[in-house]
């Protein structure tokens, strides 16, 4: 029995493969890192934890948040798939770049887990689970938290969210 044959016995597995239709169109198209939906929000800009309202310079990068946490279908949508499954792990991919990146995207993950055992622990269960893919998928994928890999802060993530939420 082969790895993923022994991890798809112990655990179950749900996917959303397509979490934004309209960037996902665009990306097709030859836009590579388009992130935004049909309503020029990005829906990874659009989860509660930290959220940020889109300002000027977040549309000039095609990734405004909105006005509000949740205001696109993009993100209910697949709010509403987590909440039915409820997972134990949950790993946000995105195309652009070769990544493995694990929360916090809008803040340095240590600042926020210090103080928080159960936190610490699920983050560095993340990190090792990181490690392993890239020993094994992708050797040269960047691989740390997404605050610290990308330079820049990255509000309402999707991957902040969940890992705080659920």
């Amino acid at each position: 029995m082969d790895e993923v044959e022994k991890v798809l016995d112990k655990y179950g597995l749900n996917m959303v493969m397509i979490g934004n239709p309209d960037g996902r169109k665009k990306v097709e198209e030859g836009y590579y890192c388009w992130r935004s939906n049909g309503d020029k929000i990005d829906p990874n800009r659009n989860w509660s934890f930290n959220f940020k309202v889109g300002d000027l310079e977040d549309e000039m990068y095609d990734s405004s948040g909105g006005d509000k946490p949740f205001s696109e279908a993009e993100t209910n949508a697949v709010n509403e798939a987590i909440k039915k499954f409820k997972p134990e792990i949950f790993l946000d991919v995105h195309s652009g770049m070769k990544g493995l990146l694990y929360p916090y995207a809008s803040v340095k993950a240590e600042d926020l887990v210090k103080h928080d055992d159960n936190m610490k622990k699920a983050l560095d269960i993340t990190k090792d689970l990181l490690v392993d893919i890239k020993k094994e998928i992708c050797n040269d994928c960047l691989t740390g938290s997404a605050y610290e890999v990308l330079h820049y802060e990255s509000r309402g993530c999707a991957s902040d969210h969940n890992f705080v939420e659920n």
